[in-house]
């Protein structure tokens, strides 16, 4: 068989023009659009001739945009607001009240690692954390065999926004002059239930202003918690 003469078709970079191009050495040949119009022969070049090959370029950049946008709608990083619903029921997990849109991204991102150790002490922290909040979480059969089944969890949050002014006569005493950032309190006692061993059984629940340092890793300070820079909140 003769060998076929392959002539080579320069294709424009789907990437292009989007400003979030994934790899910034990649050339810009510029749109379908402009490609197909200059691509045509000399008698297509005129004004009806060239105005048909943009056209047509056009529809194929419409599909270049639209399949870009379906792919990254799969990651949860990209995927727009209301992609991430779907994206978190495939991971069965659901989204809270008042959740914050970044939490819930890093929450669905870290889904793997969370139901890898589900039903852990590690696990707990590591949803824990992924809601924004540095967590302890205390064993209480460490210290008493009665209640071998309870823990209690001591929060601060990871990356808290200070406020630069509040109203000393109208605030909340367990939020203190900052906003926690992070998944509010009532979202955090059912992330909890969801993922704590099926046979134990939350005893408490605090919340500790950031400048307070009050655990290691089995050893807490008792006479912190009910200091004017912690909060029980549940029960």
């Amino acid at each position: 068989m003769a060998d076929r003469f392959v002539v080579p078709f320069v294709v424009p970079a789907i990437v292009a023009n989007n400003p979030a191009s994934p790899s910034p050495n990649v050339p810009s040949l510029g749109s379908y659009e402009q490609f197909q119009g200059d691509l045509a022969p000399a008698w297509l070049q005129q004004t009806r001739g060239r105005a048909w090959n943009e056209a047509s370029g056009k529809t194929k950049d419409q599909l270049v945009d639209t399949t870009t946008d379906a792919v990254q709608a799969r990651f949860v990083q990209s995927a727009p607001i209301d992609a991430l619903p779907q994206i978190a029921a495939d991971r069965l997990l659901e989204r809270y009240p008042l959740e914050t849109t970044p939490i819930f991204r890093s929450r669905i991102a870290g889904a793997w690692e969370v139901w890898e150790f589900a039903g852990t002490l590690y696990g707990l922290q590591v949803v824990l954390e992924q809601a924004g909040w540095l967590a302890n979480v205390v064993e209480h059969w460490r210290t008493d065999s009665s209640i071998w089944a309870e823990f209690s969890v001591f929060l601060q949050p990871k990356t808290p926004i200070t406020s630069p002014v509040w109203d000393t006569a109208n605030w909340d005493a367990f939020f203190w002059d900052y906003d926690t950032n992070a998944l509010p309190l009532e979202a955090v006692l059912r992330l909890i239930a969801k993922f704590k061993a099926g046979h134990s059984k939350l005893r408490e629940l605090w919340l500790v202003d950031t400048d307070t340092v009050y655990w290691d890793e089995f050893n807490w300070d008792a006479a912190n918690w009910q200091s004017s820079s912690s909060y029980r909140y549940y029960p």
